[in-house]
């Protein structure tokens, strides 16, 4: 028997869930548009135990100390949205959107890379907050 257990909290605009199956693999998920303070949040989590997946986007002048994006989320987020003809700046009702089964099994093939890598992860792309 699975034991999903679901903690929410909203500071702000930013959301953030914590989802553990049988307390094996947990992921934190940081949820909040560009420009929010997700980035800090993120990297604050690590005191928590919590891992960054191993492929990070670079820092650069935008934000020197580091966005703490997995460049394969962002890039599959990037690739949902684009099915969708919309991008992060130029979103549409999420209920509108239509997504394939290619796309479920890419995202599990890139959890369980990702949970290859680390049991406890933090997971965060602003895109994810309009999905």
């Amino acid at each position: 028997m699975s034991h999903v257990l679901i903690y929410r909290y909203v500071i702000g605009y930013l959301f953030i869930s914590c989802y553990s199956i049988k307390m094996k693999k947990q992921a934190i998920v940081v949820l909040g548009m560009h420009r929010s303070g997700t980035s800090l949040l993120a990297k604050a989590l690590e005191v928590l135990g919590y891992n960054f997946p191993d492929n990070l986007m670079q820092p650069n002048e935008d934000n020197p100390s580091g966005f703490w994006e997995d460049i394969d989320i962002v890039e599959f987020n990037e690739s949902l949205l684009k099915s969708n003809q919309v991008s992060w700046d130029i979103p549409l009702d999420p209920g509108s959107y239509n997504f394939s089964q290619d796309f479920n099994n890419r995202a599990q093939s890139i959890l369980e890379k990702k949970f290859s890598e680390h049991s406890r992860l933090i997971i965060k792309d602003p895109r994810m907050s309009i999905l």
